[in-house]
């Protein structure tokens, strides 16, 4: 009788936990000389660099991420001539992490009406990984307003991507509400480790990005940018918008197949794309001044 005892009050401590955590959200906050900007259905946190009067090009980080991940690329964009606009996307960083609005498209909805707010007419959009997922949707959408694009180890179609157990296990119901909440460090980095290189150190503030985000946030993120690829491939929505295409890999590349890359070129035929050697799924943080001559060439 006791062990039913203990069995239903522990199912029943799990059920709280359960729902407590599926309500949870939390408020946009300035991080480290950012800024927020307040739109409908959730404010984003920015950071706006470089003369206002030079040509615009907009930072979209990736998946459980944040605008710090584009930290060793962002000084040398700025001092190349380029007013460099990098946004935490919704549920990441310092951005609202709100119960839905986590959709691609929607994500590039309010990326865009961020941008009017800051009176940017045209830019350069460039998106690493999911990041890219959400420039696809926002140059499907205003090809006026994103005049280029640049995608990092982004999947053109679904069935490119694989996230490592640890990731998929956090996105489970129950279960990855307790493993998202008492994750300890050493656990969250490991999950990282395959966003880059064997001989590259995940960062500690990449892993507080990740332990900051709110289960909604982190599980709708990853359901619902798979649901909108599934729906219509990345690729094929850049190229019905007809505007210059980057795309930028790393032969080592553990989350996205490396042979996605011939694939952007085959779907969109006007692309370049750029394969680097040797490094990971993160080529702007592993070879950050390749990629910044890249950026550079692509934005002016």
């Amino acid at each position: 009788m006791r062990r039913l005892i203990w069995a239903g009050a522990i199912v029943l401590v799990l059920l709280v936990h359960t729902v407590i955590t599926d309500r949870e959200t939390k408020s946009a906050e300035k991080v480290r000389g950012g800024k927020v900007v307040e739109l409908d259905g959730g404010d984003l946190h920015y950071k706006d660099e470089g003369d206002r009067d030079d040509p615009v090009i907009v930072l979209l980080h990736g998946f459980a991420a944040s605008q710090r991940w584009w930290d060793r690329v962002t000084p040398d964009l700025a001092r190349g001539g380029l007013r460099v606009v990098r946004f935490d996307l919704l549920g990441h960083g310092g951005s609202e992490m709100p119960r839905d609005g986590y959709a691609p498209d929607e994500q590039a909805r309010r990326i865009a009406a961020a941008l009017r707010k800051l009176r940017v007419r045209r830019a350069t959009v460039v998106g690493h990984s999911m990041g890219g997922t959400v420039a696809s949707a926002l140059v499907e959408e205003r090809p006026r307003l994103a005049r280029r694009i640049a995608v990092l180890g982004t999947a053109p179609r679904e069935g490119f991507s694989d996230l490592p157990f640890t990731a998929d296990l956090a996105t489970w119901p129950v279960i990855g509400e307790l493993a998202r909440r008492f994750a300890p460090d050493a656990v969250i980095a490991a999950g990282l480790d395959s966003a880059f290189a064997d001989d590259v150190d995940v960062p500690d503030a990449f892993v507080d990005d990740l332990d900051g985000m709110t289960y909604t946030a982190y599980a709708s993120s990853r359901s619902e940018a798979n649901e909108f690829v599934e729906e219509r491939a990345p690729a094929a929505r850049v190229e019905r918008a007809r505007v210059p295409l980057l795309v930028i890999f790393g032969t080592e590349d553990e989350i996205v197949d490396p042979k996605a890359a011939d694939v952007w070129a085959k779907d969109v035929p006007r692309a370049r794309v750029v394969k680097m050697r040797g490094v990971g799924h993160s080529p702007h943080w592993e070879e950050p001044r390749d990629v910044v001559k890249l950026l550079l060439d692509l934005a002016r």
